[in-house]
Order: structure tokens, then C-alpha cells, then sequence
């Protein structure tokens, strides 16, 4: 999007923002720094971004039903003819509804309403059971007083949550529960990337090195993935646009049923917050899942792989 100027013949100076739709503080990099800078040279702004929601670059991108010095542009992926037609259909596998309009589509998504629509308690139920030679993959959200953390298995390329922690006090505590649980199992865990400088546990040492003195290995994400990315992710899992399911859970857990089922998005299109424990219990959910989707494929981020 930009000015309604004759582009090819101007003179002045140009700023091309790419990715906008995910850039930290937008309307502070748009409003006090980009925008000002423009006017002495009579300059002109082109904003490129896959959608992310209906954020800040959406309501610039309206600006052209208003504005007479503003223009918006949509080209969809699945009919710029860059992306073979069977790479269309692999991403229909990969990702859920929403994700997939919006990312090959073009199309600017609503958050609203449930964070995990298309989760069915019956059609993403498992029982699958722990086995002896399995390798547990914890999900854990450093939260004192609550730690939320996931257990799951994989089988084949699904995931299935089998078991799940709550109410330890801190990181030490919710080590020692589950090596009294799981004392031979060999296990990983995917947490959130606070966990390399966070400490819930007194003595000094971070939730990360805490862990890892235990012996356990630690795929811990360098940076946090946007939350709308890591939401679409889990949500690809739940349900392709293809049909296919990779996530499912045991019926059982009824705090992760109950977060799975009622976890709604804020007015900001945000996960909500306000509840004493849907969105810590989502996140341990969702850090693991990130990891095994074929959507954080589509995304580069950089895994910081690291432990025993």
C-alpha cells in the first residue's frame, strides 16, 4: 500500500517496510518515526506484509476506502504462479482454515471467539498410553504456583497429550514430580524462551539450567514465535484444511479439555489472559506442538537445541 502518486516518476524519498504486519510497535515506527521523516522530502511509503490478524497494517491498508492519498493492493499466493500447484496441496495438509486463507489467500483473519475452534473432545481424544522405550516431550509454562506442563508421545507424526502437571510451586518442585513419576523414561522439553533468564526457584539458577541439571534435554526456542503464529500452529495440528488430525488428548485431563474447549481470544484478538490458568495451560500446550507442526516449517524460526 502507498501513495496514489505516479511512483515510476518520483524523485523523492521511498521507505519500504516489509513484513509491517508483524513488526514490533508499528504504529510508533509508522507514526513518530517513518511518517514525520517523510515530509521534507515530499517522500512516499510502501508497506508489504503477508496478513497477521486484523491489526495495525489492516487498518492502514483501509486507509485507501478513505483516503485519497493512500492506495492497497491484495495478490493472493495461490494465484501469483510462484507456488506449484502440489505445494498448495501439501500446505493444506500443513495448515488449519484460518492459517491457510491467510497465508495463501491473502486474506485478513479475525481472532475472535475460541483461540482452538475445530477441537472435538471426541474426534482429537487419545488413549494412548506411555510404553516403556518411549521418549516423553514435556510443554511447560514457568508460572509459580501453577507450572502448567503437558506429557506427550509421538506417534507416527501425531502428537498426543497423555498426562499433565499443575500446582507445583516452581521449577525444582515440578522436576522432582516428575522424576518421581517418570524416573526411567528419557525426556524433552519445549518451554517458553523466558525460562534462559527467568527464575522461579530460589538458589539463583534459571528454569532453563534447572532442567538441564536434572540431565533432560531442552528445545527451547531462541526468541517466542508471534502468538498468532504459534496459535496457528496448534490449530494446524488440531485440524488441517485437509481434514487431517495430529493432535489429540486424553479426555481424562480435564484442565487441558477445558482449555482446549473454552480459551477464547481478548478484545485485541489476543489469547486471553484474564483466566486463572487457560492461557498458561494453552501455552504448555502450544510449545511443544509448535515444535512437531508442519506450519513452524513455513516460518524460520531458529531453534536453540541444547542438553543431554
Amino acid at each position: 500500500m502507498g501513495s496514489k502518486s505516479d511512483w515510476p516518476t518520483m524523485k523523492s524519498a521511498t521507505d519500504m517496510l516489509d513484513e509491517f504486519g508483524i513488526m514490533r510497535n508499528p504504529e510508533s515506527v509508522w507514526g513518530e518515526v517513518i511518517r514525520p521523516a517523510l515530509s521534507d522530502q515530499q517522500g512516499w511509503a510502501v508497506f508489504i506484509s503477508s496478513p497477521k490478524g486484523r491489526n495495525y497494517f489492516y487498518d492502514l491498508y483501509n486507509n485507501a476506502k478513505t483516503s485519497d492519498n493512500w492506495n492497497s493492493w491484495q495478490f493472493k499466493t495461490i494465484d501469483g504462479g510462484y507456488v506449484p500447484q502440489h505445494e498448495i496441496e501439501y500446505a493444506k495438509n500443513d495448515l488449519d482454515e484460518r492459517t491457510f486463507r491467510q497465508e495463501y489467500e491473502a486474506s485478513f483473519e479475525s481472532y475472535d471467539g475460541l483461540v482452538v475452534p475445530n477441537y472435538d473432545r471426541e474426534l482429537n481424544a487419545s488413549y494412548e498410553v506411555i510404553k516403556e522405550d518411549d521418549t516423553l516431550i514435556f510443554g511447560i509454562d514457568f508460572n509459580v504456583n501453577k507450572m502448567p506442563c503437558t506429557v506427550n508421545v509421538l506417534r507416527g507424526d501425531t502428537l498426543h497429550c497423555v498426562d499433565f502437571f499443575f500446582g507445583n510451586f516452581n521449577t525444582s518442585e515440578l522436576m522432582e514430580a516428575i522424576q518421581l513419576r517418570y524416573p526411567k523414561h528419557r525426556k524433552i522439553f519445549h518451554t517458553d524462551a523466558s525460562g534462559t533468564a527467568n527464575k522461579s526457584s530460589a538458589g539463583g539458577a534459571t528454569d532453563i539450567t534447572i532442567i538441564r541439571n536434572y540431565g533432560y534435554q531442552v528445545m527451547n526456542l531462541a526468541r517466542n514465535p508471534n502468538i498468532i503464529d504459534r496459535v496457528n500452529a496448534f490449530n494446524s495440528m488440531v485440524l488441517a484444511v485437509s481434514g487431517v488430525r495430529k493432535f489429540f488428548v486424553n479426555p481424562k485431563l480435564k484442565r487441558v479439555v477445558e482449555t482446549l474447549e473454552k480459551h477464547f481470544f481478548d478484545e485485541n484478538g489476543l489469547p486471553n489472559k484474564k483466566h486463572e490458568y487457560h492461557d498458561d495451560v494453552f501455552d504448555a500446550l502450544s510449545y511443544p506442538a509448535f515444535h512437531y507442526s508442519d506450519y513452524s516449517k513455513h516460518q524460520m524460526v531458529r531453534m536453540n537445541m541444547s542438553g543431554h
